[in-house]
């Protein structure tokens, strides 16, 4: 909780705002929220720390009363975006009541209450006073109190059932909490923004409404999560499905990571871009923040901007069915990078948390590692293998792998032929009975014959290529470009790796002309030509 920041140096991303993004980054558990400021009404002028990306920005709305039933944004808090055009502020909350609606005369009626030290409007020396204020700075506490609300929905079980002890007590990471406080909010209308829906400069993505977002047993409107804390590389993409079983409701669905931070006064800013896609049950796909009239549209281009990805469908246009979700790891040059998913409507809430799975080829076979990261009654797991890609295949363990709590679990398959293709998935029983599955995820068996470059697609390139190599054992490992003079253009990757394939995608120079991509294995070096022709 941060009722503080600077003002006069608006949407700037200056080393405060670099603090916060550090800080979250190396402690991905923890929630950081700001105040926007008090700038308004102009754009551009919310202000450091506020202009981090991890952390949640709080703008101030006016607290509604008698004389004024509606919600809309305060005139002075302060508006988006940022300089690299982030949306900034994201969310709203009471901070104080239109003083223009009385001439510009402020009573009782317009300001957030709390404990003061001197005479104001109510008490004595002895029993203390009452102090009304106006701010961002009152907004902000009360996005951190539904911020604790929404850790403890979590650390006391009340997912996915809607009651305490119906699930796991979990400690939900930061950027899982910040997805499902996005899914709470509503566009506060046509009064928030001079008519503009969200999202907008003024609001963000509207109001924090928990009752939105958080589900209770015996309510219409649930909550479906997926969120994986291993995390993904460039090329990689996590899928999966949920099912819309009540078409009266809004269709939300929030995907959100924690970004590294960048360098003072970037544009953009964003380091690692996840993009989210999601196909409704009649085959549109709707792209994240693509938005037209306060809803996604389908078309557009992928958001290379944001830590938050967006789509949102009124009842009428959220058919009944399963829908189908992907997060691509677009470029991530300092993964792997965890997110959340956070889905409200309609809904069938899934009994588990989504699993992380991979598959690393060794000597003796093939290892497939998952990750549970919940235990809401899960009592074991299959493992399944398949030649044919969408196809679940057959259980190739003896007896069921049992399970014993959250964490991490792997199975070596040693009945593959080598330098065979195959497909896996993993099945995970619940004490009912019922079955969830994840994967396929697809493999070549054989182990990793040798180490280093195994192929860059395409070459030569105009706009992009992608960068494939293997890792036999855990190691110290850094790609990096550099141009025909020997200048280092591009840090891919530069880190501990674990044995695998990995692909990394680059986006070349401006320039057209020849590149060497080196790759640096501990004290093994290989190097690639890479050829950029004009478009």
């Amino acid at each position: 909780q941060n009722s503080w920041g600077y003002s006069g140096s608006g949407g700037n991303y200056q080393y405060e705002a670099i603090d916060v993004d550090v800080f979250t980054w190396n402690n991905r558990d923890m929630v950081v929220n700001f105040s926007a400021g008090n700038d308004g009404p102009s754009t551009n002028t919310v202000g450091p720390p506020s202009t981090s990306k991890n952390c949640i920005s709080v703008a101030a709305a006016w607290l509604p009363t008698y004389d004024v039933p509606y919600d809309s944004i305060c005139w002075f808090s302060s508006r988006g975006w940022t300089d690299d055009n982030r949306i900034k502020p994201e969310v709203a909350a009471p901070g104080g009541a239109d003083t223009t609606y009385n001439n510009n005369t402020a009573d009782y009626r317009e300001f957030i209450w709390g404990a003061g030290a001197n005479s104001s409007w109510a008490g004595d020396s002895a029993h203390g006073y009452l102090s009304g204020m106006m701010g961002t700075s009152q907004a902000c506490p009360q996005v951190s109190g539904a911020t604790a609300l929404v850790r403890q929905y979590f650390t006391d079980g009340f997912y996915p059932g809607g009651y305490a002890g119906s699930g796991a007590s979990v400690n939900p990471p930061g950027y899982l909490v910040k997805a499902v406080l996005i899914t709470s909010t509503v566009d506060m209308g046509v009064k928030s923004a001079k008519g503009t829906p969200v999202p907008n400069q003024a609001e963000g993505w509207g109001k924090v409404v928990l009752d939105q977002a958080l589900y209770f047993n015996g309510e219409g409107r649930k909550l479906f999560l997926a969120y994986n804390t291993t995390g993904l590389n460039t090329g990689q993409t996590f899928d999966t499905s949920f099912v819309v079983t009540d078409g009266s409701q809004e269709l939300k669905i929030v995907l959100c990571w924690y970004d590294t931070a960048a360098a003072s006064g970037a544009d953009p800013t964003l380091v690692n871009d996840l993009d989210l896609t999601v196909t409704d049950p009649n085959g549109n796909t709707y792209r994240g923040n693509v938005f037209s009239g306060g809803y996604s549209t389908t078309g557009g281009s992928a958001d290379r901007r944001n830590t938050v990805e967006v789509v949102w469908l009124p009842a009428s246009k959220a058919p009944t069915g399963t829908y189908n979700l992907s997060v691509y790891a677009y470029n991530v040059p300092n993964g792997p990078v965890p997110f959340a998913v956070s889905v409200a409507g309609g809904v069938t809430p899934l009994a588990i948390y989504t699993t992380n799975m991979s598959c690393v080829p060794e000597v003796e076979g093939v290892r497939v590692v998952w990750n549970l990261n919940t235990f809401p009654r899960i009592v074991g797991f299959n493992v399944l293998r398949s030649e044919v890609e969408g196809s679940k295949g057959e259980k190739v363990n003896d007896r069921i792998l049992p399970a014993s709590g959250s964490g991490t679990y792997s199975y070596v398959d040693r009945t593959v032929e080598p330098g065979k293709t195959y497909y896996y998935t993993v099945e995970l029983i619940k004490d009912t009975g019922k079955r969830y599955y994840y994967g396929p995820v697809k493999t070549v068996s054989g182990g990793l014959i040798e180490e280093g470059f195994v192929g860059i697609d395409p070459n030569p390139f105009r706009d992009r290529t992608g960068i494939h190599f293997a890792v036999r054992e855990k190691a110290d490992v850094s790609l990096k470009i550099y141009d025909i003079t020997g200048r280092n253009v591009a840090t891919l990757i530069n880190g501990k790796m674990r044995p695998g394939y990995y692909s990394m995608l680059w986006e070349g120079g401006k320039p057209s002309g020849t590149y060497f991509a080196v790759l640096k294995i501990n004290d093994n070096v290989y190097k690639e030509k890479l050829i950029k022709v004009r478009r």
